[in-house]
């Protein structure tokens, strides 16, 4: 565990965002209207049952928490559609741009609507229905947002949306707001998420006013040390309606295939269970799908295509790595560039701890299929790195049992692919010692 404490300049944030939640201009006490603000977008998390608030590093989290687009490296755009129940289809296409080395902005279209519906008049003689023509029914919300980084750990969201039904001749509109943290816990590969959704001023039809499903979203995610396993579980609370607890896992193989899965629990009616799929190719392009059955009235597919802008390892990206090594507070020498460093770039998160007589070093999985790695280690008193394995490893950890009773240490880790290695990794430091059960300090 790293020392990391709580920022204390996130406190006026947090009562802010209560102050905003319950104003009594933002939430009027009539019926709720807007319902279709309450469909999620993103395969990847729908496959996930919806837990996705505490997630970051993907386009999906625009829906779910707008703080997590700040964890984002490459401009990406993705491309939505579902089909739902009863001829109900939904298109949606966005985007998250990164403007600075911690600031992104994010947008996104959504179009839901049905194939146009035949219009009846009774004829005032036969009293028989007479066709006249055709209407159509159709939701949409247009959206803008930023996320912006504080620091390695905490990032703040904020989305604004223009919201539109209409029924035939019938339209009524309104806007409404996002707002997000995302925190990455102490505990490392722990991260906590918090969102409050659709709050705005009531929507304005013909003869009446209906508040918006307001929405309370707090999330937690677990990514398990040794396996590409990602555990999520989400807690959701709409106006007028209990809280639903949504439980989610990701198994990710190789960077290339995901097998997803997710389960939503409501209190007054059976639960809901979602599959789903991914595809990742070079880095730059993935494919997801979610199945969803809903019993006697059909099942529901759900497909989305990502599409990220610019080689993770490209000279402007590597610009922001270094930002990011330096927010950590990182003690390293100087990274040293390989001479055939071309696109791919070294784990971000890199820990050393001991257990008993072993060390253990472990890392995050870079970007990538077909990528291993290579430890090196550096000992203070004799100035030099050393390689630790003599063949490329291909899991993200090493364990071995040092001879030495007293050991200082800095750990490096090098990504590898297509015979080609990446700049050393920020270090990880450590002092081991053979009388003690665990590590006399631990720095990431």
């Amino acid at each position: 565990m790293s020392g990391r404490t709580f920022p204390l300049r996130l406190i006026p944030v947090i009562i802010l965002l209560f102050l905003l939640i319950n104003s009594p201009h933002l939430t009027a006490q009539n019926i709720q209207g807007a319902n279709f603000l309450k469909l999620t977008i993103g395969s990847r998390a729908q496959a996930m049952g919806g837990a996705f608030t505490a997630i970051s590093n993907d386009i999906n989290g625009l829906y779910y928490n707008p703080a997590g687009a700040a964890f984002t490296f490459q401009p990406a755009l993705m491309f939505y559609h579902a089909q739902w129940l009863e001829d109900i289809s939904v298109e949606n296409v966005s985007f998250i741009l990164p403007l600075h080395k911690r600031l992104r902005m994010t947008g996104g279209f959504t179009f839901l609507h049905l194939p146009k519906i035949d219009r009846y008049e009774i004829d005032p003689v036969g009293q028989s229905p007479i066709q006249d023509g055709s209407f159509q029914v159709y939701d949409m919300v247009a959206q803008v947002g930023f996320s912006y980084r504080l620091s390695w750990d905490i990032s703040l969201g904020v989305t604004g949306k223009f919201l539109q039904e209409r029924l035939d001749q019938v339209s009524a509109q309104s806007f409404a707001f996002d707002l997000g943290i995302l925190y990455r816990a102490p505990i490392d590969f722990l991260s906590i998420g918090f969102a409050v959704q659709n709050l705005g001023p009531q929507i304005q039809y013909e003869s009446s006013r209906e508040k918006l499903p307001l929405t309370y979203r707090v999330g937690m995610a677990y990514q398990l040390p040794y396996n590409a396993v990602s555990i999520s579980v989400d807690g959701v609370k709409s106006l007028e309606e209990d809280w639903k607890i949504y439980p989610g896992i990701e198994l990710d193989f190789l960077n290339t295939f995901s097998f997803r899965t997710g389960y939503q629990i409501t209190q007054n009616s059976a639960g809901e269970y979602t599959v789903g799929l991914g595809l990742n190719w070079r880095d730059n392009y993935s494919f997801n799908y979610v199945f969803s059955p809903y019993g006697i009235l059909g099942n529901t597919h759900r497909a989305e295509l990502i599409f990220r802008f610019g080689s993770p390892g490209s000279s402007r990206q590597h610009s922001r790595e270094n930002q990011v090594i330096s927010d950590l507070n990182h003690t390293s020498a100087a990274l040293s560039t390989t001479s055939n460093y071309t696109t791919i770039r070294p784990p971000l998160v890199v820990k050393a701890v001991q257990k008993g007589k072993q060390i253990i070093v472990e890392w995050s999985r870079a970007e990538g299929a077909g990528v291993s790695y290579n430890l090196y280690v550096e000992l203070p008193e004799k100035k030099k790195t050393i390689r630790v394995n003599q063949k490329p490893l291909q899991e993200t950890h090493f364990v071995f049992t040092p001879e030495a009773k007293e050991l200082k240490a800095f750990f490096y880790v090098t990504a590898l692919k297509a015979g080609k290695e990446s700049q050393k990794s920020a270090a990880a430091f450590i002092k081991f010692s053979q009388s003690k059960g665990k590590p006399l300090s631990y720095r990431k």
